[in-house]
């Protein structure tokens, strides 16, 4: 896939703030930015990917660069996005614990710590990040 010769137009255009630009190197980076979000446990990945697009579009001033240069450049955004869920997600986990009322008659297990769920997740993800794509994507 790719944009190939007319890149550097359509960044050109994506500079001045065109929409029809925007929407071309959208259309061209999500659905492999959205799949490495999801390869990766993200429990939202649109809301990652969104974020991730959002910094592209502030930051764009600071980037030079051919189209693979622009590619990396949006995986490495999209991969600080990445750090920062996990870490959010580690602050939000919380253990939800049922009223003793609606306990009652029924036996309490404990459950898996969530710090405990959320380093099987991200083992999980490091895993699947180590498949090629394509069985990344049948996973």
């Amino acid at each position: 896939m790719g944009i190939g010769t007319r890149f550097p137009g359509v960044l050109a255009a994506a500079g001045r703030g065109e929409e029809w630009a925007w929407t071309e190197l959208y259309r061209d980076l999500s659905p492999a930015v959205l799949g490495y979000l999801t390869g990766r446990g993200v429990r939202d990945p649109e809301d990652v990917l969104a974020d991730c697009f959002v910094n592209v579009v502030r930051n764009l001033h600071q980037f030079a660069g051919d189209e693979a240069d622009f590619r990396s450049w949006v995986f490495t955004i999209a991969h600080h996005r990445l750090v920062e869920y996990w870490r959010g997600s580690r602050r939000r986990a919380v253990a939800v614990v049922a009223d003793d009322e609606v306990l009652t008659g029924l036996q309490r297990t404990p459950s898996a710590e969530p710090d405990q769920a959320l380093i099987q997740r991200a083992a999980l993800g490091e895993l699947l990040g180590r498949l090629p794509v394509p069985q990344r994507d049948v996973v």
